[in-house]
């Protein structure tokens, strides 16, 4: 490839909600790129501050870009708005979060894995942390995290290479990819499986990942390709509603229709590996409230170790509960 006409076409989708202070910095990442054909699709989803007069100083007299507006509606649905935009002829298709960067090359590295792999349904590289200002401790702990991958073996997780692509095996226990903006997807594979579930508030994205990987492995490159800012206002750092959408991820995936018999064991076994952990923890919890004679702490707890152990012997991944989160110690 020598000029940008023959280039694949990539699409860039950013949902925004209240990220005013944010946005034209992530925006400007990807005016930013190496790679020679793109098209971004920015959805303010009924911001209250400042992000639409950013959006717009951002992205003026750029054709590359276009911008909407439209109500509040959550981030699957501003998603999948941007996806209804797309030009027919996008091949490839990026989720980047209105407060995170993309890597200068990040479209071009991950391009050129998809090209060289037609069966692949994706790629993904690594994100490392940037704080609000635009600091960074050089750490690359979120890298680390990455990297520390498991996947389901029969009834054992067993460690994953850092270069071995993603499976539905291992996105079951826990998906390495996030946030979003390092990966890249196939616009057909998308297409298939009908994009982000509007019912989901959070961990939309693992959701979409798990759907797409029943189509096809994901591409792992080992290398970084976004930052990914932290902040006070993040989701992710909410335990107990990760807690709790996590469980609803996990049913969903679960009760699928378009699961194989070996798909909704894998889920199920999946379920069976972290509940059983997350049962000890909050024996744990249970025994310590007890040795400090706490029976306002320890009577909720008593009570979720054992509705815990009861679910454990159910066929699959329960109905997710925001009381058993509560009473297992973790606040929704």
């Amino acid at each position: 490839m020598t000029t940008s006409d023959v280039l694949p076409l990539v699409a860039v989708v950013v949902p925004v909600y209240d990220a005013g202070a944010f946005v034209a910095a992530s925006l400007c990442s990807v005016a930013q790129q190496s790679h020679g054909r793109w098209f971004c699709v920015v959805v303010d989803d009924g911001s209250t501050d400042d992000s639409w007069a950013q959006i717009t100083r951002a992205t003026v007299g750029d054709p590359r870009f276009l911008a909407l507006r439209q109500d509040n509606r959550g981030v699957s649905e501003a998603r999948n708005a941007g996806l209804r935009e797309l030009p027919a002829e996008t091949r490839y298709v990026s989720f980047l979060d209105a407060d995170d960067l993309l890597l200068p090359d990040a479209l071009d590295r991950l391009v050129d894995a998809l090209e060289d792999q037609p069966a692949a349904v994706g790629a993904y590289g690594l994100a490392e942390l940037v704080d609000e200002h635009g600091r960074t401790d050089g750490a690359c702990r979120h890298g680390a995290r990455q990297r520390d991958r498991r996947a389901l073996r029969g009834r054992r997780l067993v460690p994953v290479g850092a270069r071995e692509p993603l499976t539905f095996n291992e996105a079951a226990v826990v998906s390495p990819v996030w946030p979003p903006a390092v990966a890249l997807f196939r616009r057909s594979a998308l297409d298939a499986v009908g994009g982000f579930d509007r019912g989901l508030v959070q961990l939309e994205d693992w959701d979409l990942y798990l759907r797409l990987l029943r189509l096809g492995d994901v591409l792992a490159l080992d290398e970084q390709v976004a930052w990914y800012r932290t902040h006070g206002g993040q989701a992710t750092g909410r335990v107990g509603e990760n807690v709790y959408f996590s469980d609803q991820v996990r049913r969903r995936a679960w009760r699928s229709p378009a699961n194989t018999a070996v798909h909704r064991t894998t889920v199920r076994r999946a379920w069976r590996q972290v509940h059983v952990r997350r049962s000890a923890r909050v024996v744990q919890r249970l025994a310590r409230a007890v040795a400090r004679g706490d029976v306002r702490r320890a009577l909720p707890l008593a009570v979720a170790a054992l509705v815990m152990g009861v679910q454990t012997m159910a066929p699959g991944p329960p109905p997710a509960s925001r009381r058993l989160v509560r009473w297992s110690g973790r606040t929704v």
